[in-house]
Order: C-alpha cells, then structure tokens, then sequence
C-alpha cells in the first residue's frame, strides 16, 4: 500500500442561518479529510441595533428555547445538511455567538444549556467525556506516526473570565488538558483552534491579546515541551488573514490563519467607507500576506513525500484562504523543518524585549485608518445620539398635543 501522501483540513467560522450558504460546495470540492468549526456556527443571541450605541447593549442572550429553534435552523440549511452528512466529518468549537451572547465569558447564564446545544449539534455520543467536562475542548488525529497531524481544539469561552491584563481564557482544567495532550502527542504538526485569534495584538476588539499572561502561558507550554508544527486556527474577524510571529519564546515561528466568515464578512457591510475603515481598527502588526475581506474558508494541506521515513525538510504545509470564486486569495507555503523547535532559534532572531514584536515594522497606513475611522465612529456615535434626541422630543410633542 501507498502511504497517504496529502492531509487536508478544512475550517471556518461565522454562519447566519438565514444567509445564502454557497461555500459549502466550495469546500467540498478539495475532499477535505476533515472540516473544522472556529466558532460562531450560529447566531444563537439577538442584535438590538445594526451598530452599538451607548445606551443600550448591542446583542442580549435569547432564552434556551430560542437558542435551541437557531440551532435547528441551522443544522437543517439544505447545503449545510448536505456538506455535513455526507462529507467530510465535522467537529469544531465555539465562540460568543454560539455559546450564546455577544463577547460572552464564564458568567453567562445558559452556559450549561449552550454546551448541550452545540454538542447535540455536533452528534457528540450522550455517553462521551466531552459532555461531563467544563467546556467544549477536545482533540482529534489524522493518520499515524510520522504522517501524524493532531487537532486541538481549544474552548476560549466557558471558563474565561472579564478581561484584563491577567484573565484566565481557559481555566485550570482546560490547562492540565492541554499539557497532557501536548506531552502525550506523537504528531508531527498541531493544528490549535481557537475561536479568537491568538497572534494578531488588537486591543479593540475580542483577542489573546488582550489576556497577555495567558497567551504568555501558552507559548510557555508550547516552548516548554517542544511541541514541533504548532499553528493557530481561528475565526471571529470577518476577514481571512494570515498572522505570523517569530519572538513568541516558541523555539520557531507562530502562524495564525484566520478564516471568517462563512456566509458574511467585511464586504457585506452596506456602507461603503465603512468597508474599507472598519479592517483598520483591526491591528495588522503581524499580517504576512494582504487582509481578505470577502466570505471565505480556510484551508490547510500537508505534503508528505512518499517515502516510508519523510523528513521535516521534506514535508510541504500550505496555509491557504478561499473565496466565494474557489481560488486562493492568502496562500503560504512553508517546510514543515520551519516549525522544527531550534534551541539556538531564539538566540539568534530575538531579545527579551523584542518577544512578541513583528519581523517587519507595522505599516503606517494602520495609525491613518484607525484615526480616520475613529473621527467617522465619533460622528456617527454623535448623530445617532442627537437623532434619538430629537426624535424623543419630537414624540413627546406630538404626543402633548394630541392630548391637549
């Protein structure tokens, strides 16, 4: 027998039932070994308003019978049925909107109803360890030693707590979890999917960044143990991007491919300049190749050489993002030798004070959009508070006088 010569993981994130869902077509047609949720497979929370506004919250949680009706909505979508009963298997793992709220963390009240929800939804057996720990993590392998890729899927939700320079992402479990997954592997590559991105330094909106000792604790334990191939998996953005940074601590560079959304990213924002100054806020410190801003998923395919002992240097990993069109709009390829811990790696490319800095300067281009859209925010925060205003009085007086 010929030994496997390509694994193909497919992913993404960000589904609203209601959407035209052609993509799935799209990923079916590369014969995926696997595809991968990075969360949000549902909407299963409620928009208050199209953008937030200060006097009130922009999403709030629907009560578990609702959220259970989105969940069905959604697993019933003739092409997604389709894609997932008789393609490649599916498994995943969430982030807010699937778990239940907007930016959600340990304190959300259906939580334990949630996780039954997307579990169900991922036919995960009634009797399965999944069901009885706190939160959806879990791992998965494609082939054997040493054709070997291990899937992690990380869970940044159930256990996380409010934001702030030491908030804990995972919770202690998760974390005794991981370890044992990382020292028990026999994997060549591991793929980390996160719902949030773990690479990209944005402050703004929901991101590793933001708990820096945490994401500080995982690159601690990927250096610790010499875990050889890590690269991150992630959504939430609504954009495809492709993130890399070379002074993690991590004996090699850290890759993070964002694919988002499925069915609505950027593009399909009805305000045009807001298209294209939104992606701004957005921190691109560490982007290695052009943003995509159309709805897309990610791909991930590993080259092996048909030979009974492939060597690191020998084994192809291509990073890729897809649109609508079916063509690669990010694509990186590099040896899998690159993601091979080198114990003078660090020493060589980094100092204390330049871990977690990009290889390339960022663009300024950056500093110009995040200016310029925080004018037009402030504007249009401005109108709609004075609109609202207006509008009240307005009410009041026509009121008054219908009574008088």
């Amino acid at each position: 027998l010929r030994a496997i010569t390509q694994h193909t993981i497919a992913f993404g994130s960000c589904v609203y039932h209601a959407d035209p869902q052609p993509l799935w077509h799209a990923v079916r047609s590369h014969s995926p070994d696997m595809f991968v949720w990075a969360g949000d497979l549902v909407y299963a929370d409620r928009r208050t308003s199209y953008f937030p506004v200060p006097w009130k919250k922009w999403f709030v949680p629907n009560p578990p019978d609702e959220m259970q009706r989105l969940y069905y909505l959604q697993g019933n979508v003739s092409e997604y049925h389709s894609f997932a009963t008789s393609g490649p298997r599916v498994v995943g793992t969430w982030d807010d909107h699937d778990y239940g709220i907007n930016d959600g963390d340990a304190s959300f009240i259906y939580k334990h109803e949630a996780m039954k929800m997307f579990l169900d939804f991922m036919h995960e057996p009634t009797d399965s360890p999944r069901r009885k720990q706190s939160g959806v993590y879990a791992s998965y392998t494609l082939g054997t030693p040493p054709r070997q890729i291990k899937l992690i899927l990380l869970d940044v939700r159930f256990n996380r707590q409010p934001w702030s320079e030491d908030s804990e992402l995972l919770g202690e479990e998760q974390w005794h979890w991981l370890r044992a997954e990382l020292e028990a592997s026999t994997a060549s590559i591991h793929l980390l999917v996160s719902g949030i991105q773990v690479i990209a330094d944005d402050k703004v909106g929901e991101a590793w960044a933001r708990a820096p000792s945490e994401r500080r604790r995982l690159f601690d334990l990927v250096a610790e143990l010499s875990t050889p191939g890590v690269i991150f998996l992630s959504g939430d953005i609504h954009m495809g991007q492709l993130n890399m940074a070379d002074c993690t601590g991590v004996q090699y560079p850290i890759y993070d491919l964002t694919s988002s959304g499925i069915t609505h990213a950027m593009n399909n924002i009805s305000i045009p300049f807001l298209q294209i100054l939104l992606p701004g806020f957005l921190s691109r410190r560490f982007e290695i190749q052009p943003t995509f801003r159309f709805v897309n998923f990610g791909l991930v395919k590993v080259t092996w050489p048909d030979s009974p002992n492939p060597t690191p240097k020998n084994v192809q990993i291509t990073m890729e993002v897809y649109g609508i069109d079916n063509k690669p709009h990010i694509q990186w390829t590099i040896p899998l030798s690159d993601l091979i811990p080198d114990s003078d790696y660090m020493a060589n490319k980094c100092t204390e004070e330049r871990l977690l800095t990009v290889r390339h300067p960022p663009p300024r281009r950056n500093a110009v959009f995040r200016l310029i859209g925080g004018m037009v925010m402030c504007w249009i925060v401005l109108f709609t508070v004075l609109y609202q205003c207006c509008k009240a009085i307005w009410n009041f007086f026509r009121k008054k006088e219908k009574m008088g």
